[in-house]
This record gives structure tokens, sequence and C-alpha cells, in this order.
């Protein structure tokens, strides 16, 4: 409340709404999670979208948040959510094995963001499937507004991906880019 967000409860109805979309278009991408799924959400917040899932498919489930309040909120549902500085959070991650890797709106906020998520990769199935949103510094409405874009807020937003280094990022690690497009 009052920083990212003046009050988070209030885009609660937006936000699951977002994540049923996000949800058809994994599927749509070919990328449908099913009961034997396990989906990882970097920065899950009050775990709204990992409730969605384990509600609709079944599958299993584990958080990445960095607000307490917010990693409360989650385990007030059930939900198994650790912080990213928790000690246990590598074995954590390599015992859980992925096969989903999800970070809405996260990239942005990370200090070293290649680095998180190839620690994360590292641990996940073979065939993981990633998904993220994020900001797009290439945008026409980036480049036409420039320091007055509202996706440019330092200290939050440490990091300012674009369409083309994404790509990169992702085909360096031999995935295959199966859907990029605006959200």
């Amino acid at each position: 409340f009052g920083a990212e967000y003046r009050d988070y409860d209030l885009s609660r109805a937006a936000q699951r709404i977002n994540f049923q979309r996000k949800l058809r278009l994994l599927t749509q991408a070919g990328c449908t999670i099913g009961a034997s799924s396990r989906v990882l959400e970097l920065g899950c917040a009050t775990g709204d979208f990992l409730a969605l899932v384990r509600q609709q498919s079944g599958a299993a489930t584990l958080g990445i948040e960095v607000s307490a309040f917010a990693r409360g909120r989650a385990l007030e549902q059930g939900l198994s959510v650790l912080s990213p500085d928790d000690p246990e959070l590598t074995r954590r991650v390599a015992d859980f094995a992925p096969d989903f890797i999800v970070a809405w709106d996260v990239w942005e906020h990370l200090a070293h963001p290649a680095t998180v998520f190839d620690g994360h990769i590292a641990a996940a199935r073979r065939g993981v499937v990633v998904a993220l949103t994020t900001v797009d510094a290439s945008s026409a409405v980036a480049r036409l507004r420039g320091h007055r874009w509202r996706q440019f807020h330092p200290p939050t937003h440490l990091n300012y991906p674009t369409r083309r280094s994404l790509r990169s990022f992702l085909q360096d690690r031999a995935f295959q880019v199966r859907s990029q497009q605006s959200f």
C-alpha cells in the first residue's frame, strides 16, 4: 500500500481478469498448465495467480515474493511462498523442479534479472516454459516520451528491457520464443 499500488486490494478484480487472459495466452501458445504441472511464480504478490492456477488445473505451485505483506496474504490462501532472501530458496526451488516459470511485471524490478532467471531455469525440469510480462523500452510510446514515459520510475524500476534484448536472452538459453506481443 502506498508505493507501487495505492491500494492493492482495489486492483484485485482487474488483476484476476488479466491472469485469466495470461492463462489463455499460454494455452494459445501451446503451453497449457495441467494437473501434473509445477508452476513457479517470481514476484507472486498476494498469490492470486497461483491460487487461480491451482483452482483451475490442480497444478502444484510455489511463489517467490519480496514483500512480507504480500507473502502473508498468499500464505493466508494456503499457498507456498518464499522470500528471495530465504536461505532455503535454492534447495526448495530445485526440489520443486518447475516446468513453468512465470513472472508478471517483475523483470524490471530486479537488479540482476538474467542472473535471477538463470538460477531458476537451472533448477527447472527439461523443457521448462518461461512466461513473463515486462516493460518494453523499445516501444513507440517509450521512445517518444523518453524520461517522461510512465514506466520510467527509478528506483522501483531498475531495468528497461526491449523486445530484442528479451528475445536474445531467451534464445541464448536455447528457448524457442512462441509468442511476443503487447499485453
